[in-house]
């Protein structure tokens, strides 16, 4: 049986100063979460969404949010993970339908690597939209700017969560080709054998979900594809995933059901800005939650 050694809370934070987005990145460089580019909405009576290249930055020692320099190009969807001090960027979606590029792939850092496994290149912005599903995994070297090729996922996915442990990449739910199509496996790639094997799943297949790691723990929030016609679409489970005894554990649920936001741990408290309240491209109220264990 998985048991956890702390309780949990969620606390709300301060909002994000220039509105809600959601499909956004997130990282941690020491006590700043920055928060990378993402979907928001045309203003305060618009439900018109569009592409931003905007960044926002919370500094978790005052609970205050404050502006960084704009990316280059607008993006939604970004890959994105910090290590040695800098916040990489490994493509995104642009806004079109069509990329040619991979976005929501699963990201997590090893070494001197910054593995992705997985992504969507096509995506239909609509309810049950048709979506180009990839299960390819590479990793880009921050030292020599190459990249190498590691073996495909057992299948596509996407919007899913990701967290490497004891040489171990692990790739948590997500969806393969639509976003109803959500899927529980857990995928757990050996850096060492580079074989991949299938572990216990998630006891509420989620696609759309954040992830973030304390411990031996991989805990999973929210997530979208509920079948429930009363939800949203969207799920409210906080699961935590034990990789030493191979099961799950229920936790108490998001206070704000979202889909479409990004865990960042920070000091074994997890914090998940932002992040859509529907189905869709509409975000939730401007806020940050944190969970703490």
């Amino acid at each position: 049986m998985c048991s956890l050694t702390a309780g949990e809370r969620w606390e709300s934070l301060a909002p994000f100063s220039d509105g809600a987005r959601q499909e956004h990145g997130a990282a941690a460089i020491g006590q700043k979460i920055y928060i990378i580019s993402g979907f928001k909405l045309g203003g305060n009576t618009s439900d018109t969404a569009y592409t931003t290249e905007t960044i926002q930055i919370y500094d978790i020692d005052t609970n205050t949010w404050s502006g960084a320099a704009p990316m280059p190009v607008p993006m939604n969807h970004p890959n994105v993970a910090a290590t040695s001090g800098k916040i990489y960027v490994l493509s995104g979606l642009r806004g079109e339908s069509n990329n040619s590029l991979n976005g929501s792939s699963i990201v997590s850092v090893y070494g001197d690597e910054i593995i992705l496994a997985g992504g969507v290149q096509k995506i239909e912005y609509k309810v049950n939209g048709a979506e180009e599903t990839v299960n390819i995994v590479s990793a880009f070297n921050i030292r020599t700017h190459e990249w190498r090729s590691y073996p495909q996922l057992p299948e596509g996915r996407e919007h899913a969560g990701g967290a490497i442990m004891s040489d171990k990449f692990y790739v948590v739910g997500g969806r393969y080709l639509s976003p109803l199509n959500v899927r529980g496996t857990v995928y757990v790639l050996s850096l060492k054998s580079l074989q991949w094997d299938e572990l216990a799943p998630m006891p509420t297949p989620r696609g759309g979900i954040s992830v973030a790691a304390v411990g031996e723990r991989i805990y999973t929030f929210g997530g979208e594809g509920n079948p429930d016609p009363n939800a949203g679409d969207v799920f409210n489970q906080t699961e935590v995933y034990d990789v030493q005894a191979n099961c799950w554990q229920q936790l108490k649920p998001m206070d704000i059901p979202r889909h479409g936001t990004a865990a960042v741990a920070v000091g074994g408290i997890i914090y998940t800005p932002g992040g859509g309240a529907k189905d869709g491209i509409t975000s939730c109220p401007a806020k940050a939650l944190k969970q703490a264990y």
